[in-house]
């Protein structure tokens, strides 16, 4: 099978990079695209051909996963004048593994039907605390061990093509329904994780102004009905660093806008999620930059709330 399946992925960041590898190592002849040189030479070292454009990706390839970071990347890569869209064609399937609202990738598979092309959303997730060896570990240390769990939207027919490859980075991979099932449970387990986070936040902020040792508070808490993996698994790094280890701001905003876009289409109010949306625009207003991991940005906007550094030992 990976003899004869020609592959292709396209946005080459913290998560398409590893998977890339990943497929490579399952022997796929994979071709790449991003829209910057450096890690497409770091691939083309290792085994794979780079194309032009996603358009070109399309021509080669018989599965094509994409991995970007806006919606508007995911537009233009699947939309575009040299989009893959444009150089689609029949039976291959398109894979999307960005966070990106359902609409869109039922937008894409609506267009790709048209040219007789099949198309599913996967959308990944680390392994929790119940996976020894795995929860401390990043998102692409994950895909590099080839242990994300993905939940996939689409066709059986379609999703069985994309398996095989996404078994190169991916265990377990949970079939979820129709097309827009697997991103949509992958942005309502981001709209739990920062809520959580949030929450830890303002608990570790009473804490740390009422004199509570936060490191022994932190050992308590997760050994009690608190933990969380965003208390204790994520918050933890920056209490010892001052840093945060998550991923940007401004990807945490475009999933906090995926599930208010749901529940808008729902006619359901998010009260929580709405206020944990207002915190990462103060975090940008109080001088964070949308580069910087949200989780460390949100913890500075705590300590500026209360005027105490809340790391370990200060």
């Amino acid at each position: 099978m990976s003899e004869q399946v020609k592959v292709g992925l396209i946005g080459l960041g913290m998560m398409g990079k590893p998977m890339a590898l990943r497929i490579l190592g399952g022997g796929y002849p994979l071709t790449v695209f991003d829209v910057r040189p450096e890690p497409i030479k770091e691939l083309v070292d290792a085994g794979a051909t780079s194309a032009g454009s996603p358009k070109e990706v399309a021509e080669r390839c018989d599965v094509i996963l994409t991995s970007l970071p806006t919606i508007k990347a995911c537009e233009a890569v699947y939309f575009g004048d040299t989009g893959l869209l444009k150089g689609a064609r029949k039976g291959q399937v398109l894979v999307e593994t960005s966070t990106v609202p359902p609409h869109i990738v039922r937008r894409v598979a609506d267009e790709a039907e048209k040219l007789g092309v099949g198309a599913i959303d996967a959308a990944l997730l680390s392994r929790t605390k119940f996976h020894p060896g795995l929860s401390q570990l990043k998102s692409f240390e994950v895909v590099a061990k080839g242990q994300l769990t993905v939940m996939i939207g689409g066709k059986p027919e379609d999703i069985e093509k994309a398996r095989p490859v996404l078994s190169t980075f991916a265990d377990p991979l949970f079939e979820m329904g129709p097309i827009g099932s697997g991103v949509l449970i992958k942005v309502l387990n981001a709209a739990l994780t920062h809520a959580y986070f949030a929450i830890a936040c303002e608990v570790m902020a009473v804490a740390r102004k009422s004199g509570i040792d936060l490191r022994k508070l932190e050992e308590i808490f997760r050994n009690t009905s608190a933990y969380s993996g965003a208390l204790n698994n994520n918050m933890p790094h920056y209490l010892e660093t001052g840093k945060g280890k998550m991923m940007s701001i401004e990807s945490a905003i475009k999933d906090s806008e995926a599930i208010l876009e749901v529940a808008r289409e729902l006619n359901i109010p998010l009260l929580m999620q709405s206020v944990n949306h207002a915190y990462y625009e103060m975090a940008l207003q109080k001088g964070g930059s949308r580069e910087s991991a949200w989780d460390g940005e949100l913890m500075k906007l705590w300590e500026g709330f209360i005027g105490q550094d809340m790391r370990f030992d200060q």
